[in-house]
């Protein structure tokens, strides 16, 4: 037998229970471990990316931005529109969102006879055919909002929610969900952004 083997056979009981006094250990700090879920926070201070944000963050303010997505097969469809309005409204009036950008607070800028013409990017929900055709051209032909806020083929819409500093992100995240599941619809609704990856890891 192995001087190894005859070690361990030896002082079996005392490994045993050295064993499970470091494992009682550790188990007892269980209760008090905590995860933090700003993931700002696992990035080395000197990584050049997190200084460059940081720099940003300080000139235009937080990068902290929520994304509502809602898909349909035509977004442009009244009781979409209707839906979308309801809930960008409504986010609007929540404490802690500083901007909200949708299709209903985005604004249609163009020049006619040499001036400055801002309307809402949709003045109206339309009721035909020929309406929806119509705005959805209007839509293509305004940056602010094609391929930003509705896509490309007209099947995504989206909110996008810029958070105020110092915001409670779980607080917020419960009251984003309340105003979605309040306002029903065939939608298939998706939520993106750091908040609410933050507050699913805490």
């Amino acid at each position: 037998m192995s001087y190894k083997k005859h070690f361990l056979i030896k002082y079996r009981w005392w490994i045993i229970g050295a064993s499970l006094l470091i494992t009682l250990a550790f188990a007892i700090q269980i209760p008090h471990a905590r995860i933090d879920p700003n993931l700002d926070h696992y990035l080395p201070k000197t990584m050049q990316s997190r200084v460059n944000t940081e720099k940003i963050e300080k000139i235009f303010g937080g990068n902290d931005m929520l994304m509502v997505v809602l898909q349909a097969k035509n977004v442009l469809a009244a009781p979409t529109l209707r839906r979308l309005k309801h809930i960008s409204g409504e986010l609007n009036h929540v404490e802690g969102i500083g901007k909200i950008l949708s299709l209903f607070d985005s604004k249609d800028i163009r020049s006619e006879g040499g001036a400055m013409i801002v309307e809402p990017a949709i003045k109206r929900i339309p009721k035909t055919k020929e309406e929806r055709e119509l705005l959805k051209k209007t839509l293509i032909n305004n940056d602010l909002v094609y391929k930003i806020v509705v896509s490309e083929d007209f099947k995504y819409a989206g909110i996008i929610i810029i958070l105020n500093e110092n915001v409670d992100q779980d607080t917020l995240m419960t009251r984003v969900s309340e105003i979605i599941n309040q306002n029903p619809g065939p939608e298939k609704v998706f939520i993106g952004g750091l908040p609410y990856l933050n507050s699913i890891i805490s």
